[in-house]
């Protein structure tokens, strides 16, 4: 496959041959893949996926192959729609997206991260691609945003809570923290140790002090109970 004209007449003469079916399709697309021919295994690719009949398992594995070629933002958004083709609780799809996450690892990745999770057809790959974009950004405005962004449209997952802490006292915002914390206090629940730390923290940053001396005084003295957070 040194000359990708003449690979690609050779290719054709073996389709005519043996007919476009979906797995000689595939082979040929991992043909010109490890061959750096990446636009014509991409149509290779593609007229695969477009064969009729395909169940989405088969969708999945073609995708799968067709990002194992690529780097970057092209592979994450094939990783992306490959995860998609399967429900939610499938453990492949979890697997992807674990793959996914651990791929998106830098500080200059979280704009990636983040363009993906605004392509995400699903809300809930959205969301923890808004997350990854989050811890990865170096501008702890932009996490504080994005996370209570996610929590004021009930998008937070519940685990995440103490995470949320984390984000706003880095950018220094008593007030969201004091309002959420106090939120859950309301309903009656009893906050961890470590939200009651934040919550005092928060009050000294908004000059309550007579409220964070009573929080840090309650926390001492709380039982264990019902919690929120990690």
């Amino acid at each position: 496959l040194q000359r990708n004209d003449d690979a690609v007449r050779v290719a054709r003469e073996v389709e005519a041959a043996e007919g476009a079916s979906t797995r000689l399709l595939a082979q040929l697309g991992d043909l010109f893949g490890a061959a750096g021919q990446l636009e014509t295994a991409d149509a290779y690719f593609q007229r695969a996926l477009e064969t009729k009949g395909i169940d989405d398992a088969e969708r999945y594995g073609l995708m799968t192959r067709q990002a194992r070629w690529h780097t970057g933002l092209l592979r994450w958004r094939a990783l992306l729609e490959a995860a998609e083709v399967l429900p939610a609780d499938n453990d492949y799809r979890r697997n992807l997206m674990e793959v996914l996450r651990n791929e998106l690892s830098s500080a200059s990745q979280a704009e990636a991260a983040g363009q993906l999770a605004s392509e995400a057809r699903s809300p809930e790959i959205a969301v923890l691609l808004k997350i990854r974009q989050a811890e990865l950004t170096p501008n702890p405005r932009q996490a504080a945003e994005i996370g209570i962004t996610l929590y004021r449209n009930h998008k937070l997952p519940a685990d995440h809570l103490a995470w949320l802490m984390d984000k706003l006292l880095a950018a220094e915002r008593p007030q969201d923290v004091i309002q959420v914390l106090e939120q859950y206090l309301r309903t009656g629940a009893t906050l961890e140790q470590r939200l009651l730390i934040d919550l005092a923290q928060a009050y000294r940053g908004a000059d309550r002090l007579e409220d964070a001396n009573r929080v840090s005084s309650n926390g001492r003295e709380q039982q264990p109970g019902h919690s929120h957070g990690t």
